[in-house]
Parts: C-alpha cells; sequence; structure tokens
C-alpha cells in the first residue's frame, strides 16, 4: 500500500467528493466499511475519506487512516455551529455568522465528564482538558482560507447564493480559535449557553473534531482543522443546511486546501 503525506478526512460526504474531482491516478481502497481514495491532490499524495458523524466514528477513520497509509500529517474539514466565545484570548470584529471559518487551536470533548475521578473535559489518564492543533499546518489553513475569503468568493459562489447567505453585503471571516466537540447537534440557546460556561473561548462546536484530536495526539500525527460555520447553533441551525453544504461549505473547503496545499 502506498504511503500518503497528507491524510484529509471530512465531516460531510459532499466536501470529500467534491475534492475527489481534482484528484489524479485515484486508488480506492475500502476498510471497515469506509472508502479511502489515494492519489495526488495538486502535486500532493494524499488520502481522503469521509470520516462519518460522531465521535466514535470519525476516532476510527482517522485511526485507520493514521495506521493504514502513515500521513506525516492529518487535515480535517467540515461545517460548524457559531458559538461567539464569551471570553476569546481577542476580541472578535463582530459576531460570528454564516460561512465565517475557524481554525482550530485547542480542541475540547465537551461532553466527556468522568467526575469526580477526573475534572470534566479531562481526557482520562492524561492531564489533558483540550488537545493543541498543529501550529505549521493551522497557520497555513488560517493563512488560505483568509485568502479565500478575500480575493475568491465572486469567483466560487453565485450572486444568488451569496445574496441567500447575506454574503454580498458582508465578507466572511477566517478566525483561529478554539472549538468544542460533542456527539449532540446543538441548535438551542440552553445548548448555546452550556457550551459558553465549559468553554468560554470556544468559537465553534462540531460532533468530530477533538475526537479526532486524541487520535492523531496518541499517534503523534500533526493535526489541524478547519470549520466552515453553517449555523449559529440555535434553533434556526437546520434551516437550508443543504444548499448551504452544497453550494457554499463545499466550495469554500476545497478552495481553502488548495491554497493550503499548494502554497509555498
Amino acid at each position: 500500500m502506498l504511503l500518503a503525506s497528507i491524510a484529509i478526512l471530512g465531516a460531510m460526504p459532499e466536501e470529500v467528493d467534491d475534492l475527489l474531482t481534482h484528484l489524479a491516478n485515484p486508488v480506492t481502497h475500502t476498510l471497515a466499511g469506509r472508502t479511502f481514495v489515494q492519489g495526488d491532490l495538486w502535486g500532493r499524495p494524499v488520502v481522503i475519506a469521509f470520516s462519518r458523524w460522531g465521535k466514535v466514528a470519525a476516532a476510527l477513520t482517522a485511526t485507520l487512516a493514521i495506521t493504514h497509509f502513515k500521513p506525516e500529517a492529518l487535515l480535517f474539514v467540515g461545517v460548524a455551529g457559531a458559538l461567539d466565545a464569551t471570553a476569546a484570548p481577542q476580541p472578535l470584529p463582530r459576531p460570528l455568522d454564516i460561512a465565517d471559518i475557524v481554525i482550530a487551536r485547542h480542541l475540547f470533548q465537551h461532553d466527556l465528564d468522568a467526575s469526580p475521578l477526573f475534572p470534566p473535559m479531562q481526557i482520562p489518564l492524561t492531564s489533558h482538558t483540550s488537545l493543541p492543533a498543529d501550529p505549521h499546518w493551522s497557520a497555513r489553513l488560517l493563512a488560505a482560507a483568509h485568502a479565500t475569503l478575500t480575493h475568491d468568493l465572486s469567483t466560487l459562489l453565485s450572486d444568488a447564493d451569496r445574496a441567500a447567505f447575506g454574503l454580498t453585503t458582508r465578507t466572511p471571516l477566517a478566525i483561529a480559535g478554539d472549538i468544542v466537540t460533542g456527539d449532540q447537534f446543538i441548535c438551542s440557546a440552553h445548548g448555546r449557553a452550556r457550551l459558553h460556561g465549559l468553554v468560554p473561548s470556544a468559537l465553534a462546536c462540531d460532533m468530530e473534531s477533538a475526537a479526532v484530536a486524541q487520535v492523531a495526539a496518541d499517534f503523534a500525527v500533526p493535526l489541524a482543522v478547519l470549520r466552515i460555520l453553517s449555523d449559529r447553533a440555535d434553533a434556526h441551525a437546520p434551516a437550508n443546511f443543504s444548499r448551504f453544504i452544497q453550494n457554499i461549505a463545499k466550495r469554500l473547503a476545497s478552495h481553502c486546501l488548495r491554497r493550503a496545499l499548494t502554497a509555498t
């Protein structure tokens, strides 16, 4: 089995499918019911897979990617809910909104609680309540996201889609920040408040990233995470979700990865 220098996992199958359209010399492998596709992506040897949803499924996919393909780094892309940190290290220029991009700084499992044996969110048998993302790849993803949002929106997205999601009157942000992960789809004020109480610095919530971070840390594989905000983790979260994934998120994710992988 050929080795891949970069493993790319997507939280949504549409994002993976879009990347596969740019893959040269694809070779498909099936492991534990998951499809891993190796090939050359913009000059880089990669392996790409849909992680499946939730912490356990994504952790297994990450484990398979690392043990079978021996990547030098793992990049995780997907959508997430916006949280608007109540105690961010740096003030936000405005409240987070749809199509903003968060690059992970630290990753927390908000539903991990082995108290009183361990503090809430602490990974048992470690001293960690969070895990850091790799600074090198995170910086590349942040620069790529900023360039994409600043220069490429008008060519990537149709006028109708930009208007539908309020992107004709504002330019989305690209920002580094903390991300919380759990096996719940957060879509209520109560859910947002609970996460704010646990991790006041969190900018986004998802269902996979911190679990993948734990796997990557155990294998000492650098991990970076790019999350495109699809909603505000409130009662309106499901609205236009499918259209956003198909017409906005997968194009932004693919273009950000292209910039990150080809940057010198």
